[in-house]
């Protein structure tokens, strides 16, 4: 967020929002953080409004939107019509000299942000295929939704150094904004910028030493913060930057992507060695750089101040952290066959695609009726068949099985109960499903079916009894049989049993507790046969060869944890947790 002169983040939001209304293609865009709500919808419409024109050229990618859209291709009316291959601008040519509005851009495919990369990057839209060969002008700033929640999802960061600017527009109000707004005679003023103002060499300079200071290697964010220094200068009609411009333009591009702390990287800096001789030191460029690009400190702590709270921890627990992309397990994504978002076209596969691409194969067939001497029907042959290629976001599921008979309740079933509370809001966080199935008496029950619901959660937990037989056997079914389901849906699932693995009730519901102990190694060996990532906790007051013999059994890791309270099982359970999704 830009720190104005009121500190005043509405201030900060108006005046970014001021940057790219002026200088759209130099700063490539802004991430709009939160989710949606007043303030967010205002900045929006000024934001189209000033960029858009006339609004024919303001074009949404909504979630979903495929290659063959954003680029443009075959009008297969006009070739169907013709004979011959039409072309047809996609929406990325729409957007010429406007904006695109991406809404829930930290969940962009790989490939739609290459496209839109190429696009930014060239001005152009190239399009090859389908017997045409075109080229479309391209240039367009983007207003983007960051609506990711914590680390685990964010937007891409090749995406990222093409938007010089982020607002944290959750918690702003349209009236205050507007109270801030520029006039137009300033609006006017700041789009000049190119032929009014100057950087010196002393202000270039210093934004080099801020970036070298906040370990951001991009030479893109040194052309953006040059830019916005120089709209800022332009905005009080100055002909040359100074330090106040310098301060505003580093906040604006800096403060959201640095990579270190000054301080940190100056403690780590690494002494010469001692073998170097004194003239070698002093002719070594990168000293000698370094020590040119003098730091106003009141700069570099405007900068770090402005810092947000969530980088500025990640910062705090690793100096050299750096954020290599989405790499949570809400965006690992894998083949949905035919569900999940589409992903492209591809050929099409007899006897594994289930569902024709209408469209899309009359789009191959089309450039090549007059060839096939087509007349009054269409002639489409097999390799003109295609189908849609689709993925779907890897959804996570930990289900627990809870060992709540006689024996454990009197010792661990508090303890269960508050593990599983404390690692419930983490995956709240992370959006993961958490399932329970409890068992005690002469046979288990699904207490709660996979969900993200916070609050069930602790209800079915509060009221989760204890006492009875220890059906263990029927608990490792239902489970078996649960997490086959929830692998045939597509998702990754770790199953963490909480027992001490003395079972008392067969799988028929006849108490024994030697026939019960067979039928619960059987039971384990058919769960293993899924491949399931599993953990057996031993909440036994003692580790017991019964329950390793039992985690063998189910394939799963052992972990005896004689005296552990709840912040130990949760910890336990994470670290599994990383190493599956490691």
């Amino acid at each position: 967020m830009i720190e104005s002169d009121a500190a005043d983040p509405h201030a900060g939001a108006a005046l970014a929002a001021t940057l790219l209304c002026a200088a759209p293609y130099a700063l490539g865009g802004v991430a709009l953080a939160g989710l949606g709500g007043p303030g967010r919808d205002w900045l929006v419409a000024r934001l189209t409004k000033e960029l858009g024109g006339t609004g024919d050229n303001i074009v949404r990618l909504p979630p979903g939107t495929d290659i063959d859209a954003m680029l443009g291709g075959l009008d297969l009316v006009a070739t169907l019509a013709t004979g011959s291959p039409v072309a047809q601008p996609g929406l990325l040519a729409r957007a010429n000299d406007g904006v695109v509005v991406i809404p829930m851009a930290e969940r962009l495919a790989d490939d739609i942000v290459a496209t839109l990369n190429a696009a930014i990057d060239c001005g152009e839209v190239t399009v090859q295929r389908d017997g045409i060969a075109e080229q479309y002008p391209s240039r367009f700033s983007i207003v983007a939704f960051d609506e990711s929640l914590g680390d685990d999802e964010s937007l891409t960061p090749s995406l990222v150094d093409r938007l010089a600017l982020r607002i944290d527009a959750a918690a702003l109000y349209p009236d205050r904004l507007a109270r801030h707004w520029p006039s137009a005679k300033s609006l006017a003023a700041a789009r000049t910028w190119q032929q009014t103002v100057t950087l010196t060499e002393e202000d270039r300079r210093t934004l080099c030493g801020l970036a070298l200071a906040f370990g951001i290697g991009s030479t893109r964010a040194l052309l953006q913060a040059s830019a916005a220094a120089r709209v800022h200068a332009a905005m009080a009609g100055r002909p040359h930057t100074d330090d106040f411009d310098v301060r505003i333009a580093a906040q604006a591009v800096f403060a959201h992507r640095i990579r270190q702390l000054p301080s940190d990287g100056q403690e780590q800096s690494a002494p010469p060695p001692e073998h170097q001789t004194d003239t070698e030191q002093t002719d070594n460029p990168s000293e000698q750089r370094q020590e040119e690009l003098a730091l106003d400190d009141e700069i570099l702590a405007a900068v770090a101040a402005a810092v947000p709270e969530a980088l500025l921890a990640r910062l705090e627990r690793s100096v050299n952290a750096r954020n290599h992309g989405p790499h949570g397990r809400g965006n690992d994504s894998g083949q949905a066959g035919e569900r999940g978002r589409p992903a492209g076209i591809r050929a099409y596969r007899r006897g594994r695609d289930h569902r024709l691409n209408v469209l899309a194969t009359l789009r191959a067939a089309a450039p090549w009726q007059r060839l096939r001497g087509a007349t009054d029907r269409l002639a489409i042959r097999s390799d003109d068949l295609r189908a849609t290629r689709r993925l779907a976001p890897t959804r996570a599921t930990t289900l627990f099985v809870v060992d709540a008979s006689g024996s454990t309740a009197a010792a661990r079933l508090a303890e269960v109960k508050g593990a599983i509370e404390l690692l419930l809001a983490e995956c709240y966080v992370r959006r993961d499903e958490v399932a329970l199935i409890a068992f005690r008496g002469t046979e288990p029950e699904c207490i709660l079916s996979p969900t993200r619901s916070l609050a069930r959660a602790k209800r079915e937990l509060m009221a989760l009894p204890g006492g009875g037989g220890t059906p263990l056997a029927g608990a490792v079914d239902m489970a078996a049989q649960l997490t086959g389901s929830l692998i045939r849906d597509g998702r990754r699932v770790l199953v963490v049993f909480l027992t001490d693995g003395r079972g008392n009730i067969g799988r028929d519901g006849t108490p024994g507790h030697g026939e019960a102990g067979a039928h619960g190694l059987a039971a384990a060996k058919d769960f293993a046969a899924l491949g399931c990532a599993a953990l057996v906790i031993d909440t036994g007051r003692r580790p017991r060869p019964a329950c390793r013999e039992f985690a063998d059994a189910a394939g799963a890791e052992y972990l005896p944890l004689p005296y552990v309270d709840a912040g130990g099982v949760a910890g336990a359970v994470r670290r599994m947790d990383r190493a599956r999704a490691a």
